[in-house]
């Protein structure tokens, strides 16, 4: 816990944005609530997991004002970048086939990264430190957009 602590501010700022894919939340609220409060962001939107459900009973208590939920499937833009996230990983995503990027978390980096736009972006693909976007978009762009089928 204290690495991931460590590792995770060692990256993010106060002032950042964050997406997390998922799985929160994993043990006591006690414990929860003692390492959560050592993150640095300065906004933080959840992608509920299927190990969140502390998670979000302790988010519906708290309503803290810098941390959000998001629905199981999101879509936003990042940079020019159109990007989907879903805490699950999945076959087709919107505008795959226009060059949009999937990111997801669940598989704890037991699925190996295939040549395509999606990726597993949970830390134990990365040494236990969050992906910033450049290292992102530094593996997916590599990348050509998915044919269409």
């Amino acid at each position: 816990d204290e690495a991931i602590v460590k590792n995770w501010n060692a990256k993010i700022s106060s002032e950042d944005t964050v997406y997390h894919l998922g799985d929160v939340f994993f043990g006591g609220q006690e414990n929860f609530n003692r390492l959560f409060h050592q993150l640095n962001f300065g906004f933080l939107y959840v992608l509920q997991g299927n190990h969140d459900k502390g998670f979000a009973g302790w988010y519906r208590e708290k309503q803290p004002r810098n941390v959000r939920f998001l629905p199981p499937y999101y879509r936003t833009k990042v940079e020019d970048h159109d990007v989907i996230l879903c805490h699950f990983p999945i076959l087709e995503w919107d505008k795959c086939h226009r060059g949009s990027l999937h990111l997801f978390g669940h598989v704890h980096g037991s699925h190996p990264q295939r040549n395509e736009r999606s990726m597993d972006v949970g830390i134990d693909t990365n040494n236990y430190y969050p992906y910033s976007f450049e290292e992102v978009k530094e593996k997916l762009l590599q990348f050509p957009a998915r044919e269409h089928h």
